[in-house]
């Protein structure tokens, strides 16, 4: 459905920004997709949104880390 397309272009823009280098877009879009496992009830979703925390946070990316934070919880 609608859900799968979107993560499948969420997939394609993730590897795109990670080839050219776009740190602010990767981590918008591993939100987004973070995002889409919670709502699916994915087990993995909690630990994608800390790692995305750590790393975010580690670039100055202080909002994005925020929000994963928030999810997380």
């Amino acid at each position: 459905g609608q859900a799968a397309a979107a993560c499948q272009e969420l997939d394609t823009m993730l590897a795109s920004t990670r080839k050219y280098g776009y740190r602010l877009s990767e981590f918008n879009a591993r939100l987004a997709l973070a995002e889409m496992e919670l709502m699916s009830n994915s087990a993995t979703a909690r630990t994608h949104l800390m790692s995305l925390e750590s790393e975010a946070r580690s670039q100055g990316a202080l909002l994005v880390a925020d929000q994963a934070k928030a999810l997380s919880h």
